[in-house]
């Protein structure tokens, strides 16, 4: 926090024309010792905005390839983007509120177990078994293996897709890129310069932990509404299997 005395840095020296910390005239307000810098918030930023765009691609698959459970893996991503944002909050306040770190550990482990089960329940419904965690069980031909994985690859068809997705929805690349990194810099600017502008940020109290839950929860609520809106069979009362129909059996 003290910054780096053999680059004569201080803990807010401007660096990068400015564009990596602001001169403290232009910002207006002094910020705390343990402000995080703006390459460090655009880390942070950047990682929550990739997992919410990874997270509809994952749903966008589940409609294209017709196989729903990759659906459970965005619900399963659901608790590590609740960590997400519980890091966010514990940086917004300037470290200063020790319960959101308990939160954001607790989610982290909860998340793997989500992530871990959905992608279990992937597996099974392409053919996996238990038995493929054994390496020596079967014994099998390699080489008729490969003659098989090749003869599927040959047999792909996106015209028998499920759901195509058309292309007037499809992002390209670039300009997904290009999203993720104007929402990075809005939002880095906005949280580095704008917090030390309000007091409830740099207290403690009820108060203080009353807002703190609410930035926890509240941007995962609104993911959560979203993808809601998308579960028609939540919506009628189904739940989803915790092992799919037919698990273990491969697909001819």
């Amino acid at each position: 926090a003290v910054g780096v005395p053999l680059l004569g840095s201080t803990a807010h020296t401007p660096f990068l024309g400015g564009l990596g910390a602001l001169p403290p005239d232009v910002v207006g307000a002094a910020e705390p010792v343990n402000a995080l810098s703006v390459p460090t918030w655009i880390v942070h930023w950047s990682t929550v905005f990739e997992w919410l765009f990874a997270m509809t691609l994952v749903w966008q698959y589940a409609e294209v390839s017709g196989n729903q459970r990759w659906k459970g893996l965005v619900w399963g991503m659901i608790p590590s983007h609740i960590s997400s944002c519980a890091a966010l909050t514990f940086h917004i306040f300037y470290n200063q509120i020790p319960w959101i770190l308990t939160a954001q550990a607790f989610f982290t482990c909860f998340g793997n177990f989500t992530l871990a089960v959905a992608a279990a329940r992937i597996a099974v419904s392409n053919g996996w078994t238990l038995d493929n965690l054994n390496p020596f069980a079967g014994g099998g031909d390699k080489t008729e293996e490969k003659a098989e994985a090749e003869e599927e690859e040959s047999d792909f068809d996106p015209a028998k897709l499920a759901a195509p997705v058309p292309a007037e929805k499809m992002l390209s690349g670039p300009l997904l890129a290009a999203e993720v990194l104007a929402l990075t810099l809005v939002f880095t600017y906005i949280t580095k310069y704008g917090e030390p502008f309000l007091s409830i940020f740099q207290s403690t109290g009820v108060e203080a932990s009353a807002v703190a839950a609410f930035f926890v929860l509240a941007p995962p609520l609104l993911v959560l509404q979203t993808i809601y809106g998308g579960s028609s069979d939540l919506q009628k009362g189904s739940l989803p299997d915790l092992v799919p129909a037919g698990a273990g059996e491969r697909k001819p």
